[in-house]
């Protein structure tokens, strides 16, 4: 490849200045840039302001001649070769020329094409070699006297300084800078050398944080040196412009892991990548490093010294003054060796009478033995706390006190003196012992006020148990409360809502209930007042159940089972509710419609009909009441999909459909589409929707345009069964027959036994009612019953040992078990400790008389 070179020939005769032109143009692998001088002082004035790789001089000038000439130019201190040319055929003038700083020596009738070729070649590569030794004598010049800093320099700033000025005194170098930063990686100081004054805003930048892209990539990188070669390396760094046609190398300054810095030296390009740069810089740094820990060393010593001798101050203030007795002891705890003021004036003594004694002279006599036992525990574990015995003064007068012993170990963790520490309890003892007497009056006190409240805790005992049950209701509602809250406007919204909801039915309840007090009321009204009541009741149930519903499903703990369902049973009965429902009467301009598919005589599937029953009449009920006319249509379609077959149910209406931004808060609890208006229900039925379809194994889902109307969906596997069906609607059942049967009601509560002893009255059945587990455990003793109906939660003894009781004094007496909790697995629990039969409250009268049946026929 074609190399270009910059070439000066001074030369005062044309001849042999076109002779020299002739021969370089026949050098191929150059090409040559020719400027000429005819006269020294032209030459020089060229010099000034042009830079050349070689340079071919005549000694003979008009303004100058011989040795002279060859030292005007080399003084210049020029990196470009040097040859000389002369018509005299001396060989002592070549040698002295080459001592002078040429590096070749030609006679001018001696030349041809290949010497003057060879001569050029020779002289550009020991020129070349001359230039790189002189670079690494003076890095190692600016090495050495770096080396002589570190030994007299002890603050990092001047070091630094020192070191950048050093770097490029010695024309190691051209520019040079460090910055120092803390075990953070945060900016301290910061020095440089051979740079332009206007660099001002790059060390600002560290200053602020902001380290340039050479320092971020060897941050912390203890062996890697950045290079950057050419400007495009560092566009846009304001020192750019420095090293423009140099390089740049970059490195950290570590020593031990520790980071102090970063330092960066600018140099010729052609030396960068050589292994001797490198390892020189590498010196260079780890010297500064080596500097900057032994510097930072010496400043921790000097902290750490003052600190010992202001502790020690402190220390002997603290102990002269401390209101504790203190000695310093011998390591086996026998001698006193210093001890303190307070400990002399407490105890009478002088420092003299004390020091150098045994420990065993403070020591009163009841307390030798603990004094003796101090020793063993220093001996085996070098310390004691707190442990209580008596010194006494030197006139023999007693103090109580308590003493620590603490060791003092040198940096091999030899005891080298432990200090004793005696703290006069004597008042406290006192004090204690009053106290101690006070305690007992308040304890006589106490007794007596526990024993006249015993009776007072034992009438307490059942209404407390009663709040139990208020405070789980009303934790299971402040719970649903809080999970609901979003936001103020939503949770002013719920509230309003659920007191609404609440204290309607409540309202009916109390008020319709006053009223058939009344003895004169016409027995219509009252049947019809009854009616309302008993509605009223149905929808409080609702609400309650609803909320039971949605805590079983959020817990894990809602039981599904699966029985035989025939599907058009279902939906017909459905619509047969709804067809006569109130809130499709109060709405006449809604069209109800069932779809079934015509060829399905009879669906018979595998699932839970109740929940079925419940999702679908939920759905029903969410579309009559967000329609005000057209239609409200479900029914459902048997679909076939890639794994396995489904019944799809939907309900579809005309109504007000759903908003955008309400689609995502569908099937969350106590949410309502039109919050700003106030719609009747609590809000939980497409939540409890959602957790029944997704426990059957199915999905939900739905399709809504606003003011156009929605579309609900959902799925549950296909599982045919075509064995005949069972009813699965409840009926209505006869009264049972307990004709001349003794019959115990154990119920707790007032209202519930009143209750159950309405509803058996007509059974011709013998009743008697207890109200706690004594009672009824003692009346099977005396005679035992037919029939029991046993609450669980009763007081003095619970249900469910009342009935391992019972069962000890009689194994075939009827028990039916009744709880408000209807919680997952009761009735199991109930069953296996050996009850009968099992009904939840509320209890309805047609359940109740189901269960009755089902325990008489076992």
């Amino acid at each position: 490849m074609e190399r270009e070179i910059k070439i000066l020939i001074i030369e005062d005769n044309p001849g042999d200045a076109f002779l020299i032109q002739e021969y370089l143009s026949d050098i191929k692998d150059l090409k040559c840039n020719l400027l000429f001088a005819e006269k020294l002082s032209e030459a020089k004035l060229i010099l000034e302001k042009n830079s050349f790789d070689l340079i071919i001089l005549d000694l003979n000038l008009p303004d100058s001649n011989g040795l002279s000439t060859l030292s005007s130019i080399s003084s210049k201190n020029l990196k470009a070769a040097i040859i000389v040319m002369t018509g005299m055929d001396d060989e002592a003038i070549g040698l002295k020329a080459i001592e002078n700083g040429a590096q070749n020596y030609l006679v001018k009738n001696k030349v041809n094409n290949e010497v003057f070729k060879r001569a050029i070649h020779y002289s550009l590569a020991r020129k070349k070699d001359q230039n790189r030794l002189d670079h690494l004598y003076r890095v190692l010049s600016a090495i050495r006297d770096i080396n002589q800093l570190i030994t007299r320099e002890d603050d990092s700033s001047e070091l630094i300084r020192k070191a950048c000025e050093i770097s490029i005194n010695t024309n190691g170098y051209f520019q040079s800078w460090i910055i120092l930063v803390d075990e953070n990686k945060k900016y301290l100081s910061s020095a440089h050398a051979g740079l332009a004054s206007n660099t001002d805003i790059f060390f600002y930048n560290f200053q602020q944080g902001r380290f340039s892209p050479c320092i971020e990539k060897c941050m912390g990188k203890e062996d890697e040196i950045i290079i950057h070669n050419k400007n495009e390396d560092c566009k846009g760094c304001p020192l750019q412009y420095n090293f423009s046609e140099k390089s740049t190398m970059v490195t950290s300054l570590i020593h031990k892991e520790r980071l102090f810095g970063f330092m960066s030296v600018t140099i010729p390009n052609e030396y960068v990548d050589e292994k001797e740069e490198l390892s020189l810089f590498r010196e260079m740094t780890d010297d500064i490093s080596f500097a900057l820990y032994n510097i930072e060393l010496q400043k921790d010593q000097q902290r750490l010294f003052i600190e010992k001798r202001e502790n020690e101050k402190k220390f002997k203030i603290l102990y002269d003054h401390s209101p504790d007795m203190i000695s310093t002891i011998s390591p086996d705890g026998g001698k006193m060796l210093l001890t303190n003021k307070t400990l002399l004036d407490k105890l009478g003594y002088t420092a003299e009478e004390l020091n150098g004694e045994s420990v065993f002279k403070l020591y009163h006599p009841e307390s030798r033995k603990d004094a003796e036992e101090i020793l063993d525990i220093l001996k085996e574990e070098g310390c004691v706390h707190n442990r209580e015995l008596q010194i006494v003064t030197k006139e023999g007068m007693p103090i109580f006190v308590s003493l620590n012993i603490e060791p003092v170990r040198d940096e091999n963790g030899d005891t080298l003196y432990s200090i004793a520490s005696w703290r006069d309890i004597t008042q406290k003892r006192k004090n204690e012992q009053k106290l101690k007497e006070q305690n007992q009056q308040i304890l006589d006190q106490i007794q007596q006020y526990l024993k006249l409240n015993e009776e007072y805790q034992q009438l307490n005992k059942n209404l407390l148990k009663s709040n139990e049950h208020l405070n789980l209701i009303n934790k299971e509602l402040k719970i649903a409360k809080e999970k609901a809250e979003e936001s103020e406007r939503l949770k002013s919204a719920f509230m309003a809502n659920m007191s609404h909801e609440i204290r309607t039915p409540m309202n009916a309840i109390i008020g319709f209930s006053s009223l058939i007090k009344d003895d004169d009321l016409e027995l219509g009204k009252r049947n019809y007042f009854i009616d309302l009541i008993n509605n009223a009741s149905e929808r409080l149930l609702q609400i309650i159940n609803d909320i039971i519903d949605i805590s079983k499903i959020e817990a894990n703990q809602l039981k599904i089972t699966i029985s035989n369902c025939n599907l058009c049973k279902v939906t017909q009965q459905s619509y047969d509710y709804f067809i006569r429902s109130e809130l499709l009467k109060k709405k006449p301009e809604i069209e109800l419609k069932i779809s079934i598919p015509s060829n399905i005589i009879s669906c018979n599937v595998q699932t839970d009909f109740m929940r079925l029953q419940q999702v679908l009449d939920n759905l029903i009920n969410n579309a009559l009441k967000y329609t005000n006319k057209g239609t409200v249509e479900f029914g459902f379609n048997l679909k076939k999909r890639e794994k396995n077959n489904v019944v799809e149910f939907f309900v579809k209406d005309t109504g007000i459909g759903i908003p955008e931004d309400k689609k995502n808060i569908v099937f969350e609890r106590f949410r309502q589409i039109d919050e700003n208006n106030f719609h009747e229900g609590a809000g939980l039925g497409l939540s409890i929707a959602k957790g029944i379809i997704e426990l059957l194994g199915g999905e939900i889902w739905f399709e809504s345009v606003p003011d156009k109307g929605t579309i609900f969906y959902f799925s549950l596997p296909y599982n045919p069964d075509e064995s005949s069906l069972e009813e699965s609607i409840p009926r209505e059942y006869n009264l049972p027959d307990l004709k001349n049967k003794l019959v115990y009601i154990a119920e707790d509560d007032h209202n519930s036994s009143a209750y159950l002893k309405e509803i058996l009255t007509d059974t011709s059945s013998e009743l008697l009612i207890v109200h706690n587990g004594i009672e009824l455990i003692d009346l099977v003793k005396e005679r035992v019953p037919d029939l029991i109906f046993l609450d669980i939660n009763m007081p003095v003894i619970s249900g469910y040992k009342c009935v391992l009781e019972i069962r000890k004094i009689d194994k075939k007496v009827k028990i039916i078990a009744q709880t408000a909790y209807a919680m997952p697995d009761e009735q199991t629990k109930c069953m296996e400790l050996g009850c009968d039969g099992y009904i939840s409250k509320p209890i309805k009268k047609a359940e109740l008389f189901k269960v009755i049946r089902n325990v008489i026929a076992k």
